[in-house]
């Protein structure tokens, strides 16, 4: 067996450089083919054409335009120079890309009044520990009030108005600090 090895390694150090430019005539061939491979990395191409629902997909692509979103968000000190370069990028747009571009909305009252009707759902931990803080307070009270413990002489509502809302009503106030889209 060790001759058998020994022969190997001598016929492989006589064909040295013909192992190396065969392997190097194989890798470019190799990659040659790899170049033309097409690939699809959608999850639509790994379902069989035949499926129905395959086929009801590819007829529903061809009557709708693709969508996609473009989030552009402008900063800076002069609201009037950042107004006239937003107004002015999507007029551009509008004229110079009408087949790729189908809406432009530079109009932040949408994206205001979003954040306002959720609001709620963006606030900070320790607001969000004071409002279930003064929750607990108002449920105890009204348990105390339905068990005849609890007598109030001046009503309070909850009311927790004065913690979230300073930040959103900012938004009124300073148009520099509304997002625009």
């Amino acid at each position: 067996m060790a001759r058998f090895f020994a022969a190997y390694v001598r016929l492989l150090r006589l064909l040295d450089w013909a192992i190396v430019l065969a392997s190097i005539a194989l890798g470019l061939g190799c990659f040659q083919l790899v170049r033309q491979l097409e690939v699809r990395s959608d999850f639509k191409e790994m379902l069989p054409e035949k499926y129905p629902s395959v086929r009801q997909l590819k007829a529903i692509e061809q009557r709708v335009r693709a969508t996609a979103s473009l989030l552009l968000l402008v900063g800076g000190e002069d609201w009037p120079a950042m107004r006239r370069f937003i107004d002015d990028f999507a007029s551009r747009a509008r004229a110079e890309l009408p087949d790729i571009i189908n809406r432009v909305d530079i109009n932040a009252e949408e994206v205001r009044q979003f954040f306002d009707t959720n609001k709620y759902l963006y606030i900070d931990l320790p607001d969000l520990e004071e409002i279930q803080k003064r929750l607990k307070h108002h449920i105890d009270k009204e348990k105390l009030k339905v068990a005849g413990l609890y007598t109030e002489f001046h009503e309070e509502p909850f009311d927790i108005s004065d913690i979230a809302m300073p930040r959103w009503r900012s938004w009124s106030s300073n148009p520099t600090s509304a997002p625009l889209t």
